[in-house]
């Protein structure tokens, strides 16, 4: 069993300590200027659903294994993920997102990216992680409609790789002509 708590009516910089809680799904605030603290469960399992990240402090489990989740697209810079710890996957929920990750979010843990949930279509979307050097990077999308849409995915010099999550994918040239240092398709 998973607890939520939702913080999105708080118009005040909240925190929200779920340390003792074997997971949780904690959301927090989109009015509040981005001051929200959110801890994680220790067990790890944690969500962590956000706008977008700002001045936000966000630590997961202890094993790396939590998700942060964006429901809203935009820019997303490397230098955004300096206050964020011990999180493992990150999914985009919003349109148009430029996300530029580096040595601040491989220090936060992020190895997956996730495209195609909630109003994410793929459309525009450019994923770089070339600044990861040799760690190695699992972008999932949904199909290859998803991935016709993204304008790039651009992996480091590690082994990264390209997974869908929908059955039934029919891949050819034409979809894979967006992607740079993807070594694997799955």
């Amino acid at each position: 069993r998973r607890d939520t708590i939702d913080a999105t009516a708080f118009n005040s910089a909240i925190t929200i300590d779920a340390s003792a809680s074997s997971g949780a799904r904690l959301i927090g605030s989109t009015a509040n200027g981005n001051l929200n603290t959110l801890i994680g469960g220790s067990a790890g399992g944690n969500e962590f659903v956000l706008g977008t990240i700002s001045t936000n402090s966000l630590v997961g489990g202890s094993n790396g294994l939590d998700t942060l989740t964006l429901t809203q697209g935009g820019a997303l810079l490397d230098s955004a993920f300096t206050p964020i710890s011990k999180i493992g996957t990150l999914k985009l929920e919003g349109t148009a997102n430029t996300v530029t990750l580096g040595a601040n979010a491989l220090i936060a843990g992020i190895r997956t990216l996730v495209g195609g949930e909630g109003g994410d279509d793929g459309s525009g979307n450019t994923f770089n992680t070339s600044a990861y050097g040799s760690a190695g990077v699992l972008f999932q999308v949904t199909d290859q409609d998803y991935l016709s849409n993204v304008t790039a995915i651009i992996g480091g010099t590690g082994v990264d790789t390209l997974k869908f999550s929908r059955d039934g994918v029919s891949v050819t040239d034409e979809n894979v002509g967006n992607l740079t240092s993807i070594e694997v398709l799955r």
